[in-house]
């Protein structure tokens, strides 16, 4: 065989992250000796017994948690954090790869070098999911999950992303954590306190930025905030929109990163705007790389930020 692996072998592996078992691979028609001349070809790698990898397909954290689930007999799942990426939930666009499996099951130390392992003694089948080819923990055992790891503010943060792209039911999360709930699992914990406080308030913010702009109105050392604040020169000229302005000590907050205001299209007329608001003797600030950290870190560095330019004049 001098060819690339067929085009259906490569669509099939292009499903599963570049993966595709031997057996699998003889059902396109490749034998064992097929398969040794492409390897050595190039076409084919087999980084572990069994488990073919097409060429071409990089090697994301997608597949290297397939190769481990595709060769574990204990079934392991994707779990955590890793879990809370593949649902795309805010805070965990680059989570490290984690796996689930149920107490004492083990995985191969070999495939799973730098994957970190998580035991469990459940995880019922209603627990389990697929998602983007990989078998993971559904999003409400996800949720339930998260907080063994991870601050309350993750949590909180991550179900106002499970509710705003997944729709996810409160009743089905309260019931999973329920289920799930033992003396001394703490995530099934702070999920349910998550869930009273959405229970107590009625409804969730419908974005983090909403969450942090709360907690900025309720905090007594910065001043007065009005959304989309338009900012004007001393002739009352328009100088510029900010999604918060916050006028005492003219300083604009943009609740999206510079990333968004910055590239080929946007890039002179944001750096005109920008210039323009600072002739004007306003500072502003992007919360992009902010919601990142924990709503209580953004809150002091946003009040601290106001306490300066009290102190510098700014008003």
């Amino acid at each position: 065989m001098s060819a690339p692996p067929p085009r259906a072998m490569a669509e099939f592996a292009a499903s599963r992250h570049g993966l595709v078992a031997r057996s699998q691979a003889a059902s396109f028609g490749f034998t064992p000796r097929d398969i040794r001349l492409a390897k050595e070809r190039g076409w084919l790698t087999e980084p572990v017994r069994g488990l073919l990898v097409v060429s071409g397909y990089p090697p994301t954290w997608e597949q290297r948690l397939a190769i481990v689930t595709a060769t574990s007999a204990s079934r392991p799942v994707v779990g955590d954090g890793a879990a809370a990426r593949l649902f795309l939930l805010d805070g965990f666009d680059s989570a490290g790869p984690a796996l689930t499996v149920v107490r004492p099951g083990r995985v191969s130390l070999r495939a799973a070098d730098g994957i970190v392992i998580h035991q469990t003694s459940v995880l019922d089948s209603v627990d389990r999911f697929v998602r983007d080819g990989l078998p993971c923990t559904s999003l409400a055992r996800t949720l339930a999950d998260l907080g063994s790891t991870n601050s309350s503010d993750t949590v909180w943060r991550a179900l106002i992303a499970a509710r705003r792209i997944h729709k996810v039911s409160p009743i089905w999360l309260q019931q999973t954590a329920v289920r799930l709930h033992r003396p001394g699992q703490s995530g099934t914990g702070v999920l349910m306190r998550a869930l009273r406080r959405w229970d107590a308030e009625g409804t969730l913010p419908d974005s983090w930025f909403e969450e942090l702009l709360r907690r900025m109105i309720d905090h007594p050392e910065i001043p007065a905030i009005t959304p989309q604040y338009v900012i004007t020169d001393d002739t009352g000229d328009f100088v510029a929109r900010v999604d918060l302005g916050i006028a005492a000590v003219r300083l604009g907050i943009e609740g999206h990163s510079r990333q968004f205001h910055f590239g080929p299209i946007r890039e002179a007329a944001d750096e005109d705007r920008d210039l323009r608001a600072a002739a004007c003797g306003w500072e502003l600030i992007y919360l992009g790389w902010y919601a990142q950290r924990s709503p209580a870190a953004v809150v002091q560095i946003i009040a601290k930020i106001c306490r300066a330019r009290l102190d510098a004049g700014s008003a």
